[in-house]
């Protein structure tokens, strides 16, 4: 998801508050899509948080996390 202040001039203005409850909804749209299709889905909004340094994108910490979620899912899913 998109940190709750984005929007700010300070951070990426490109956005706006709305971007930031329409982002959310995303998350049902793609499972909902990836059910339909029969598609693994994992949404990394589970899992970690944009760094509030910009509110877009995750610092190092939160990569790493999500490389071993990906990593432990792919495993699970015996495609490594």
């Amino acid at each position: 998801y998109l940190g709750e202040e984005v929007w700010k001039e300070e951070k990426d203005p490109e956005f706006d508050k709305d971007s930031v409850i329409k982002c959310r909804e995303l998350k049902g749209i793609y499972e909902s899509i990836a059910k339909k299709r029969g598609i693994h889905y994992m949404a990394a909004s589970n899992y970690v948080e944009a760094d509030k340094a910009d509110d877009e994108h995750l610092n190092e910490n939160g990569h790493q996390i999500l490389a071993n979620v990906v990593y432990d899912k792919l495993m699970d899913m015996k495609i490594l």
